[in-house]
């Protein structure tokens, strides 16, 4: 029998039995658009929690003003998307971090042409106690996802000034040291002896340049088991 006979009556069973090589269904990624006074997340697990970190920098008068939104957003409708409104106008150099605390996805949006914040994975403590950067403020936005009211899932904040008292070393020294019992709880258990674990996720803002970065926890870096005893023995950390 001649191949091309052979070839076509091939093909032609494939569209009879509609037989057809399909591809997976995409999951939409994460994404963050800014309007004026609206801030939206799209690609969100549907019925999600989304919690949303914006800082942004502007004037008045002769004064530069720091404003910061830590916020906890939750999709009610299902549609896989979450908005944060404001009355007035958000300033135009402000950057955005946005993490879905169920599949634990990230999304930021910088200022443009700035570089990004390294994040290297020295500035992680091996025992999750604690990260530490040479820099002199940063906004944090810590996640741990997990189901929606799952205990797992949390999310916390803070603003981590060089020699301040959320400042984990307390020295005056061009860098910042922060841990989880340092940070603002937004959702789930406190954290009071807690530590960072791989998986978690990171989004930190440099609050005088805007620099920022989205950083997955890395698995080498592994949380104790809280023992009483050792509640006070956090002292080494990243340096």
């Amino acid at each position: 029998m001649n191949y091309r006979v052979v070839l076509s009556l091939f093909v032609l069973l494939l569209s009879t039995f509609g037989v057809y090589a399909q591809e997976s269904p995409r999951v939409p990624s994460l994404e963050i658009t800014r309007a004026d006074t609206g801030v939206t997340v799209t690609g969100v697990t549907p019925g999600a929690e989304v919690v949303l970190l914006g800082v942004g920098r502007s004037r008045s008068g002769f004064r530069p003003v720091l404003e910061t939104w830590p916020e906890l957003l939750a999709d009610d409708n299902g549609d896989g998307s979450v908005t944060l409104l404001s009355e007035i106008p958000f300033p135009e150099l402000s950057a955005w971090g946005a993490v879905d605390l169920a599949s634990g996805e990230t999304a930021i949006l910088e200022v443009p042409d700035l570089d990004a914040l390294p994040v290297p994975l020295r500035a992680f403590a091996s025992d999750g106690s604690r990260v530490g950067l040479a820099r002199r403020t940063v906004e944090v936005l810590w996640a741990r996802p997990g189901a929606k009211g799952e205990a797992k899932a949390r999310a916390s904040v803070g603003t981590i000034g060089d020699g301040g008292s959320a400042d984990a070393d307390g020295k005056l020294d061009r860098r910042v040291t922060f841990r989880p019992r340092g940070l603002r709880q937004l959702v789930g258990p406190e954290e009071r002896n807690g530590a960072f674990a791989g998986g978690d996720v990171l989004i930190v803002v440099d609050s005088e340049t805007l620099e920022m970065a989205a950083v997955t926890v890395p698995a080498s870096v592994a949380a104790p088991v809280s023992r009483p005893a050792e509640a006070g023995q956090a002292a080494g950390g990243a340096r």
